[in-house]
């Protein structure tokens, strides 16, 4: 009998060799991923306060409350925006004098597209 499995395996030892690899780094990796997600347990007791504090693994959203709070939050916040005419005409003058370059330089490259064309005559 211990013949007969010791030809087994000298046959069939490299098509064992890669199963057996896989097999031990599947196990290695199971035992570490269980010891990262167990859950943590406490030792509470009824009406007694906790030594550590107990956090929820979810979180929970009121939206009544969240709802109110940001209407309450809304009406304690003035309004920020201040029409400023000065700053309007700034900027409308900023754009003639941007329009006004545009014509000037139109104006220039036509003038020496002119120019060009009667020295080449």
């Amino acid at each position: 009998m211990k013949q007969k499995w010791q030809d087994v395996y000298s046959k069939n030892k490299e098509k064992l060799f890669i199963p057996l690899i896989i097999a031990v780094l599947f196990l290695s990796a199971y035992v570490l991923l269980i010891q990262v997600t167990k859950p943590e347990s406490y030792q509470a007791k009824l009406f007694s306060v906790s030594e550590k504090t107990i956090r929820s693994p979810q979180t929970v959203v009121d939206t009544k409350k969240t709802a109110e709070e940001k209407r309450k939050a809304s009406e304690e916040i003035e309004d920020v925006y201040v029409f400023n005419r000065e700053t309007a005409e700034n900027q409308v003058a900023f754009m003639q004098s941007i329009f006004d370059y545009i014509d000037e330089v139109r104006t220039e490259t036509a003038s020496a597209e002119k120019k060009a064309k009667k020295e080449s005559r």
